[in-house]
């Protein structure tokens, strides 16, 4: 644990979901095991998307933090950059899951934008800034800005890593562009042979994979 910073993570978390359950023992047991293992290094972290079970864990979360002596972090809990993202993440999630997709403001009365049985609130999981995460939500809290000052102090303490983007990675190829290339036809003309792809769409693909390389 020497030199890494624990989160608790969002609801989909260990402790979070023991929380959401109404397992308040075990999730007890859990924060303790995290705070031998990473000490100050540990934060209970609470999210907010609107979910009224997220906010009941956010709740016990602090509690909970409060009674090991855990700091408490606030973070959005972000799967896209921007709140205009939100459509082309579900669209993503349904293509995963092999669902229908229907755009925000596209649906009929009474129909479900997101069928893939991974709901996400739209316009929510952006990477919010402090303001709207204060008017949004978090106001409720009395130490609210304590919680916006740890997100800080996780930041200060971080070594951030710089890439030399010159620098290039070890390859067993002289030319790597020219060796993934051939990979990628290989895995190709599985899929075309096997019947999963179409043979007469082949340049169609090859077009496609030229452009996305």
């Amino acid at each position: 644990s020497e030199g890494i910073i624990c989160l608790t993570a969002c609801l989909g978390g260990v402790v979070s979901q023991m929380l959401a359950n109404d397992r308040d023992q075990e999730a007890e047991q859990w924060m303790s095991n995290l705070k031998e293992i990473y000490g100050e290094n540990l934060f209970a972290e609470l999210t907010y998307t609107g979910l009224e079970e997220q906010d009941k864990v956010n709740v016990k979360m602090i509690e909970l933090a409060n009674k090991l002596d855990v700091q408490v972090v606030c973070t959005p809990d972000s799967h896209y950059t921007n709140k205009t993202d939100s459509d082309f993440h579900r669209a993503m999630v349904c293509i995963n899951v092999n669902q229908s997709f229907v755009p925000s403001g596209k649906e009929k009365d009474g129909e479900d934008v997101d069928e893939s049985g991974m709901f996400y609130q739209p316009g929510q999981y952006w990477i919010k800034d402090r303001e709207t995460l204060t008017a949004e939500y978090y106001h409720k809290f009395e130490d609210h800005n304590t919680f916006f000052e740890n997100t800080n102090k996780i930041a200060d303490s971080i070594d951030w890593i710089k890439f030399d983007k010159e620098k290039k990675f070890p390859c067993d190829h002289d030319d790597p562009d020219k060796e993934l290339m051939k990979r990628i036809i290989i895995g190709l003309n599985s899929k075309i042979e096997s019947g999963i792809l179409k043979k007469e769409d082949r340049e169609i693909y090859i077009s496609r994979l030229k452009e996305e390389l």
